[in-house]
This record gives structure tokens, C-alpha cells and sequence, in this order.
């Protein structure tokens, strides 16, 4: 299927997007960006525009979606586009937190109702979850042995909510940094490697 096909017209004309991304606490750098200006010689790219082409079956079986590889490739804004399309074709709730602030979030929860309600997010009530840079803390850091990543990947594993991963690491560091994931990954996780030729720059549709 060509890129096109895939990203054009979106079904849901009449979406806000100025509030669906304010609510989905999507990036602005990366909103504007535009897949189908990927360089053709990426050899991920072929399988990004599969899995958004597949993505309504995939979505229903909670399937989701981990971008890896060096820093400064675009994994970012591949998964927010990824997630602009998951809203847009399926009207789905969708949500992004990098991976740093959620010790942030679990430390002060449930102090206010904002950050019970930011919590619920991360768990289940958004059903297309992006979480940025997972594994980015250091080797000492006690946060990802601890239950509240475990939490939020197992809520949703049971729950067959699709979410999308990025990380500045190999899998198999990925995996050993956050041992849930590596014990669920085979079974709802698609895996890309991100390399060259970067990308990352948002760019208009001409």
C-alpha cells in the first residue's frame, strides 16, 4: 500500500486537533511532521506504513508498537504521527508521557485530582498510550525495578491497550532495564530498529 492510501483522507475531518493534542499532551515539535517524507532508502519505513495500515485490527488486539535504536533518528516523531493516526482513524483516546516523568507522576499521586487523572491515562483510560525514551534513566536508577512501570505495562497488557514505545537502546538493554516488557513483548509488541538515514525535522505537506 502506498503512503498515500495509508495517510490520506483522514475519516474524521472534524476533529479539534488544536485540543486533541493539548489533551493528548502531544509534543508540538512533532505534530506537524509529515511519515510520507521519510527517505525512501530508510529501511524502516516500509514497516512503519504496515503497521499504521494495519492498525485498526492491531488497535483491537492491543497491539502494540516499540521504535528503538540511536539517539536523534525521529523515533519520536514516528510515534506521535503514529498516534495521530490512531486517533484520527479511530476516534481513540490517546496519550504521551515520557518515561521520566512517570516516577514524577507516581511519587505525587494521588495528591491532586490532575495527577489521579494523568495516572488513570497511563494505566488504561487512554486507549493509545505513547511512552518516549523508555529506559532512558541510569543503570542505578531504582525506577525500573519498581511497581510503577510494572503497573502500566501489565494494566495494559491484560487490558489489550496498544502501546507505543521508544528507546535510545538496544532491545536487549531495553528489555533488561524494564523486565516486564521483555517478558511481554513477544506477545503484543511489534519491534523496529530506527537507524539511518535520520529523521526528525517536522515538514509540510507540499
Amino acid at each position: 500500500m502506498r503512503p498515500r492510501e495509508v495517510l490520506d483522507p483522514l475519516p474524521n475531518p472534524d476533529i479539534v486537533w488544536g485540543r486533541a493534542r493539548a489533551h493528548a499532551c502531544i509534543p508540538v515539535r512533532a505534530w506537524d511532521a509529515d511519515l510520507r517524507l521519510i527517505p525512501d532508502t530508510a529501511p524502516y519505513k516500509t514497516r512503519i506504513f504496515d503497521y499504521i495500515a494495519k492498525m485498526h485490527e492491531l488497535e483491537k488486539a492491543g497491539f502494540g508498537l516499540i521504535l528503538y535504536g540511536e539517539q536523534g533518528t525521529g523515533k519520536t516523531t514516528i510515534a506521535v504521527q503514529v498516534m495521530k493516526e490512531a486517533m484520527a482513524r479511530g476516534a481513540v483516546r490517546g496519550y504521551f508521557v515520557e518515561a521520566a516523568e512517570i516516577p514524577k507522576l507516581a511519587i505525587r499521586r494521588p495528591d491532586t485530582a490532575y495527577d489521579e487523572s494523568v495516572w488513570d491515562q497511563l494505566r488504561g483510560s487512554a486507549q493509545f498510550l505513547v511512552i518516549d525514551d523508555l529506559g532512558s534513566e541510569s543503570e542505578e536508577s531504582s525506577f525500573w525495578d519498581d511497581r510503577t512501570i510494572r503497573e502500566i505495562l501489565s494494566s495494559r497488557y491484560n487490558n489489550a491497550l496498544p502501546t507505543l514505545i521508544t528507546a535510545n537502546l538496544s532491545l536487549a538493554t531495553l528489555y533488561e532495564r524494564v523486565p516486564r516488557l521483555g517478558k511481554i513483548a513477544g506477545d503484543c509488541y511489534a519491534t523496529i530498529e530506527v537507524s539511518e538515514p535520520k529523521w526528525r525535522a517536522p515538514a509540510q505537506v507540499v
